[in-house]
C-alpha cells in the first residue's frame, strides 16, 4: 500500500511539472507576442501616418501600375500628396527582416502587411535567407509589391545583391535552377569578353524580372588594384584598366535594363584600392581627388554620362577627399560638390548598409542616416532598427536639422526613377 501512494505521490508531482511546463510555454509565446506587437507599436508610433487606400489591383504589379495611370504620370502620386512622414520613408531600402522585426521572413502574410502599412519604405532589399524557391520569392515579392501599390500608388524598389560570381542570392541557390553566371573578373578574361559581360546582364535581369525584381544591386564599377588579391572585392570587379571597366559595367548595366531591371554603379567612388571590407571594420584610402579623377572615378563618371538611375556609394574613409573626418557616404564634399556637382549626376544616390563598421564605429545608425541625407545621399540602406531610425530622420525635419526641401528633392529622384521602371523605358536610360 505504501508503495502505490509513493507512486501515486510520484505521478501527481509529474502532472505538476507538466502543467507548470506548460504554463511557461505558454508565458513564452505570449512574451513573444507582445514582442512582436511592441515593435509595431514602435512602427506605427515611428510612421504617425493612415494609410491612403486607393482600391483594389489585379494581375501582378506591371498591370497594378498601368490600372493606376489615370492618378499621376504613369500612376504614381506626385510628392504634393504626400506627408512628411510617407516622404521621408521613402528614403530608406529595408530588408524584410527590418520591416517586421523577424529573422529571415519567407511569407508576404498579415504581418508583412501590417508593418508595410505603418510605414512603407522606399524600397526591400532580399537576402538569401529569404529566397528558398522560385515559387516563394515570386509570391513573397508580388504581394508586397501589389500591395504598396494598391495602398499608396507608389511601386516599391525590390532590390538584390546579384553581380554573378560569389555574390548571387538566386544563381548560387539550386532550387531556382537558373543558369550560373561566373565571376566578373572570370568572364573578361575571356575572348569575346564585352559580348560575354553583356550576356550576363541579359541573363540575370531575365530571372531577377521574373521573380519580381526591379532593382540589381550590380555592376560592381570599382577599378582593381594591378593585384586583384589585395583588394578584398577580389574576382567581382572587372578588372585594372578604367576605360575597359567602364565599357563592361555599362554594358552588364544595359543588360539588366533590358529585362526592366534598374542597375545600380557600386562602390563609388571606388574600393579597388581599398584592403579591408567594410563589412568588418574601418576602411581607409589614400588617394587623393587627382588620383581618383584619373582612374577610380572614369566607370561611375561614364554612368553619370548615361544617366544610370541608381549609385550606391560606399563607407571607405578617404581624408584627401573629404577632409574631415568621417567616410565619403557621409561627406557632403564627396556627394554633392564631387559627385552631383563635378560629375553632374542626377539619379538616386543610395548609400551601402549603414549598420555596416565602416560607419556604425563612429557614427550610429540613427546619425548615420541624417549624416548621409545632409550630405547629399537620397536613400538610406539597411537602417538595423527601421523604426526608430525612421523617427530619428523624421525629428530631424521638424527640428530644423534636415530641411524638408532636402527631403523633397530625394523623394523627387526616387519618383523619377520609379516612374521610369513602371514605363518599361529603362533600355534607353
Amino acid at each position: 500500500m505504501k508503495g502505490r501512494a509513493k507512486l501515486k505521490a510520484r505521478m501527481k508531482g509529474r502532472a505538476k511539472l507538466k502543467a507548470r511546463m506548460k504554463g511557461r510555454a505558454k508565458l513564452k509565446a505570449r512574451l513573444g507576442k507582445a514582442r512582436e506587437l511592441s515593435y509595431e507599436l514602435a512602427c506605427l508610433a515611428a510612421m504617425r501616418v493612415t494609410p491612403l487606400v486607393l482600391g483594389d489591383t489585379k494581375g501582378g504589379a506591371r498591370a497594378a501600375t498601368a490600372q493606376m495611370q489615370t492618378r499621376s504620370d504613369h500612376g504614381i502620386p506626385s510628392i504634393a500628396d504626400m506627408t512628411l512622414a510617407e516622404k521621408v520613408a521613402q528614403l530608406f531600402i529595408v530588408t524584410p527582416d527590418e520591416l517586421t522585426g523577424r529573422y529571415g521572413p519567407t511569407r508576404f502574410d498579415a504581418r508583412m502587411t501590417r508593418m508595410l502599412d505603418a510605414r512603407m519604405p522606399g524600397g526591400v532589399i532580399v537576402y538569401a535567407r529569404s529566397l528558398k524557391t522560385p515559387e516563394q520569392a515570386r509570391s513573397m515579392l508580388l504581394g508586397m509589391q501589389e500591395h504598396a501599390l494598391r495602398t499608396t500608388g507608389i511601386p516599391l524598389l525590390l532590390g538584390v545583391d546579384e553581380e554573378g560570381g560569389t555574390v548571387a542570392r538566386i544563381g548560387r541557390n539550386p532550387a531556382f535552377g537558373v543558369e550560373r553566371v561566373p565571376g566578373m573578373l572570370e568572364l573578361t578574361s575571356r575572348p569575346g569578353a564585352h559580348e560575354l559581360v553583356a550576356q550576363a546582364g541579359d541573363t540575370i535581369g531575365s530571372y531577377l524580372s521574373d521573380l519580381g525584381f526591379n532593382l540589381d544591386f550590380a555592376p560592381v564599377a570599382d577599378v582593381s588594384a594591378q593585384d586583384p588579391t589585395t583588394s578584398f572585392l577580389g574576382t567581382r570587379a572587372f578588372g585594372s584598366d578604367p576605360e575597359l571597366v567602364s565599357a563592361y559595367a555599362l554594358a552588364f548595366a544595359r543588360g539588366l535594363g533590358r529585362s526592366d531591371v534598374m542597375p545600380c554603379y557600386k562602390h563609388f567612388p571606388g574600393l579597388g584600392a581599398t584592403e579591408h571590407d567594410t563589412h568588418y571594420g574601418i576602411a581607409t584610402c589614400d588617394r587623393s581627388l587627382d588620383d581618383i579623377l584619373s582612374a577610380d572615378l572614369i566607370p561611375f563618371r561614364e554612368a553619370c554620362r548615361a544617366n544610370v538611375p541608381f549609385m550606391m556609394v560606399s563607407h571607405v574613409w578617404m581624408p584627401r577627399l573629404t577632409h574631415d573626418d568621417r567616410p565619403v557616404s557621409l561627406s557632403y564634399q564627396a556627394i554633392t560638390e564631387l559627385l552631383r556637382k563635378r560629375l553632374g549626376y542626377a539619379g538616386v544616390v543610395v548609400t551601402d548598409g549603414i549598420s555596416m563598421e565602416s560607419v556604425r564605429r563612429k557614427f550610429p545608425p540613427r546619425r548615420a542616416a541624417i549624416e548621409a541625407i545632409c550630405a547629399g545621399c537620397d536613400m538610406v540602406m539597411k537602417p538595423g532598427n527601421y523604426p526608430l531610425v525612421l523617427h530619428s530622420v523624421i525629428d530631424a525635419v521638424k527640428r530644423g536639422e534636415i530641411p524638408e526641401d532636402r527631403i523633397d528633392e530625394s523623394v523627387t529622384r526616387i519618383l523619377r526613377a520609379k516612374r521610369l521602371w513602371a514605363s518599361g523605358d529603362l533600355r534607353d536610360f
